[in-house]
């Protein structure tokens, strides 16, 4: 009983991690918004705010989630190696000699996190019981700083930010007569036939048209988050619909009278202090 009120007191005296934002309909499912059917709220979405709030008002040290990855090859950070998601987790390395892993997308990262929003920080330990050091590489919309390496039989801890959540950054592709894209999973790689603008930058969306394919809606124009980039003809955009399909698409050629914003997040992941050789678990 004791623990459980100085739990209530925590979440009481340490709100800076509460949302009151409500995220647009295709941002955050968690971050649920109030419905009305006629004169009568939604009983449901209701409960879902509640939750979205009592999941989020705890600091986010506050119940970590542990996962133990072992492989021998690289691995990614994904839904499929650390289910709980990068937030507020240790993640315990091992099976391999020198690795590189590489961390989510910042799209699933921030999806991932009931309430998020722009400036919000969380913990991420990584604890390394590979023969080898282990070196941890950016995913799509993450931007890594500090170091960037663990030795072996060490710990580090890395605090994450999300610097973007949401983006009415247009990008215009200018003299392109057409291109073609190719989808795997949530990932949608453009090859422009020509562009005479400058490259794209990751965390702009940009407005496309499939033309064939299951992109999307065939012949109507939608809004994308631009994830990575290799040229200005060569750029990935996400696609929250996770496929395998490929086929023609435009782009849109003139500067838009009105940009929408659209879920496009960026998070930072800061490599901080470590712990001293010997760790063990």
């Amino acid at each position: 009983m004791k623990s459980l009120t100085l739990r209530s007191i925590q979440k009481l005296i340490n709100p800076g991690i509460v949302s009151t934002q409500i995220a647009p309909a295709n941002a955050i499912p968690a971050a649920a918004s109030f419905e009305v059917d006629g004169a009568l709220m939604n009983v449901g979405a209701i409960n879902a705010l509640i939750s979205a709030f009592a999941t989020n008002a705890a600091p986010q040290g506050l119940n970590p989630n542990y996962v133990a990855l072992a492989s021998a090859s690289n691995a990614t950070w994904n839904v499929a190696q650390v289910p709980t998601g990068m937030s507020n987790t240790t993640i315990v390395r091992s099976g391999g000699a020198g690795l590189s892993d590489t961390t989510d997308l910042a799209y699933n990262i921030v999806n991932s996190i009931p309430g998020a929003y722009l400036g919000m920080t969380f913990p991420l330990n990584v604890v390394n019981l590979n023969s080898g050091t282990l070196t941890v590489v950016a995913g799509a919309g993450v931007t890594l700083t500090g170091t960037t390496t663990i030795s072996t039989l060490c710990s580090r801890w890395y605090q994450g930010k999300i610097t973007q959540v949401q983006s009415n950054s247009g990008y215009v592709v200018a003299g392109i007569t057409g291109g073609t894209y190719s989808q795997s999973g949530n990932l949608v790689t453009l090859t422009m036939t020509s562009n005479t603008a400058s490259a794209p930058t990751v965390g702009q969306i940009i407005q496309l048209t499939p033309t064939s394919g299951s992109l999307g809606q065939l012949n109507v124009p939608q809004w994308w988050p631009i994830v990575t980039v290799s040229s200005a003809t060569s750029f990935v955009v996400f696609n929250p619909v996770s496929q395998t399909t490929s086929g023609n698409v435009n782009a849109f050629t003139t500067n838009p009278a009105v940009v929408p914003l659209t879920y496009s997040p960026l998070v930072t992941l800061q490599g901080m202090y470590a712990s001293v050789t010997g760790f063990t678990v």
